[in-house]
């Protein structure tokens, strides 16, 4: 049967009084009501009353037919082996509501997950995890966790069928009540929580989709039938073998470079890691002040390398071109920064050294995308940083820079300039070429009052101003923007703009362009100052 005629039939399974399997495959293109001049048809999915299937029965050679009821005339009634029968006991009503409801969703669910790219695994299974607000994991014939998407509320049932204390029996048996994994689709529903197992068989490989959801989850049957079509055919024998011979080098070297057709390989492979990373990972990018070739200077690279192992012994380290690349994990979702950042600043400056740390992801694709965005995001964040003495860059911090460079480099691409001055506000405009025709600082007095959520005290305690200074130069940059800053999309634009013209002048090294007024403000000013 098709994954949908299945999952109907674990729907319905309370209802259910007869099943009978054909042997074709079916694909519908609606549902059919039998009756009032409706005749059977294959290409639907047929439902109606024991008299109408019985009599579609005497003529059908494919399809599926589900009745509302049974009767002495629809059992007697021989039956093509290739067409599917499901016999309720529901009303013809319900029944054709509950059809048309599963068959709608089928076709939402189907659509997205045939859409997804690159096709593989953890990219479906992630699919499903969003549409259906369900978890999913794949385990092989031994319990061994090869795919995983759990919501944080089903981890914790989940965990005991990985539990190394308990024998896989037993790991068995706790989530499903059966001594071992079934080798036909079950479902075991209780009032929390509903699991959906279906065994896996494709190209000698042996394993089960498991599923987790909310009780009242009707979709989660239909997703997880689905997925079994389409997982099947991605599975590989020597996949969880191949990938249990690379050592980190090798899979991280592999992470950043490909494209993401093998992402599941490589997911496998971080998991067989003799210290596997949990499911939540943060990477930090640790570059050398003394690495000035790449090439030359590799035995620098090696020995920042092997202090990074000592400083993070319980961590998976890689050597890349031009950084040491440190690999964290954790359970939690965030996945917090659990050493010193004090000692880590310290380890950093004995060592020469600067570093980013990324933001926590939870899956391959995440690690090549984070690891390409940081070392992109490391010169301008050198270039930018208000204190030239801080050595370990946050990247969240500086997140809002990165995306000002893709736009710079767009901007490049397809309007010939990566001028993005374009972008400000032109309120920060305005203070800019006001500092710059009398020799202030109005525009970095906005930015620390803004970022310091308008306190007078932080602020002038930061900018080591007096308090009355920095009351009177707030006072001149409200009359200069003619905005109220009351507004948090005025401040949050103003924030923004500030940072682009400090991008546009610390890492472009481009100024605006004055105006014609300052160019001649300017020029009288240098003339007095001239003897």
């Amino acid at each position: 049967m098709t994954s949908f005629v299945n999952s109907l039939a674990m729907i319905l399974q309370e209802h259910l009084l007869r099943k009978v399997e054909g042997t074709a495959l079916v694909r519908f293109d609606g549902i059919l009501l039998l009756g009032e001049g409706q005749d059977f048809d294959k290409r639907f999915l047929c439902i109606g009353t024991p008299d109408e299937c019985a009599r579609a029965l005497a003529t059908a050679e494919s399809g599926c037919l589900i009745s509302a009821g049974d009767s002495e005339a629809l059992r007697q009634t021989n039956k093509s082996p290739a067409v599917n029968l499901l016999v309720t006991e529901l009303p013809l009503l319900k029944l054709y509501n509950i059809c048309s409801t599963n068959l709608s969703d089928l076709s939402r669910l189907r659509d997205e997950l045939l859409e997804t790219t690159p096709r593989n695994i953890s990219n479906l299974l992630h699919t499903a995890f969003r549409i259906c607000q369900c978890s999913a994991v794949v385990v092989d014939q031994n319990l061994n966790l090869l795919y995983e998407q759990t919501r944080q509320e089903h981890s914790q049932r989940l965990a005991a069928l990985f539990d190394q204390e308990l024998t896989g029996p037993e790991a068995v048996r706790s989530l499903f009540g059966l001594r071992e994994l079934p080798a036909r689709p079950v479902i075991r529903t209780d009032a929390r929580i509903k699991f959906v197992c279906v065994p896996l068989r494709h190209n000698g490989f042996s394993g089960h989709l498991i599923c987790s959801g909310e009780p009242e989850n009707r979709l989660m049957e239909q997703a997880a039938l689905y997925l079994r079509e389409l997982i099947e055919p991605l599975l590989e024998t020597g996949t969880a073998l191949t990938a249990q011979s690379l050592p980190f080098q090798s899979i991280f070297s592999r992470i950043v470079s490909e494209r993401g057709e093998n992402d599941d390989v490589l997911l496998i492979g971080l998991r067989n890691l003799p210290v596997a990373p949990k499911s939540n990972m943060r990477q930090i990018l640790i570059r050398s002040e003394l690495a000035v070739s790449c090439e030359g200077d590799r035995p620098v690279l090696k020995e920042l390398k092997k202090r990074a192992m000592e400083f993070f012994p319980n961590a998976n380290v890689a050597l890349m071109r031009e950084e040491v690349v440190v690999l964290l994990s954790s359970d939690t979702l965030y996945c917090p920064i659990n050493f010193s950042l004090a000692e880590f600043d310290a380890f950093l400056a004995g060592n020469r050294a600067i570093a980013m740390i990324a933001n926590p992801v939870s899956s391959v694709q995440g690690l090549r995308v984070m690891y390409h965005q940081c070392r992109r995001t490391i010169p301008i964040a050198l270039a930018v940083r208000h204190d030239s003495r801080e050595r370990y860059l946050i990247f969240s911090r500086y997140a809002q820079y990165h995306l000002i460079d893709v736009c710079a480099r767009a901007g490049k691409d397809y309007m010939d300039t990566d001028d993005v001055v374009y972008l400000c506000h032109n309120g920060v405009l305005t203070l800019t070429r006001y500092d710059r025709a009398y020799q202030n600082n109005l525009r970095d007095v906005l930015f620390y009052y803004l970022m310091n959520d308008r306190s007078i005290s932080r602020t002038s305690s930061q900018m080591y101003m007096h308090r009355n200074t920095l009351i009177y130069k707030v006072k001149q940059i409200e009359e200069l923007l003619g905005e109220s800053l009351d507004d948090p999309y005025t401040r949050h634009s103003l924030i923004f703009s500030c940072l682009l013209l400090r991008y546009r002048e610390m890492y472009q090294k481009e100024g605006v362009i004055l105006s014609p007024m300052e160019r001649n403000r300017r020029g009288s000013s240098e003339s007095k100052s001239q003897p």
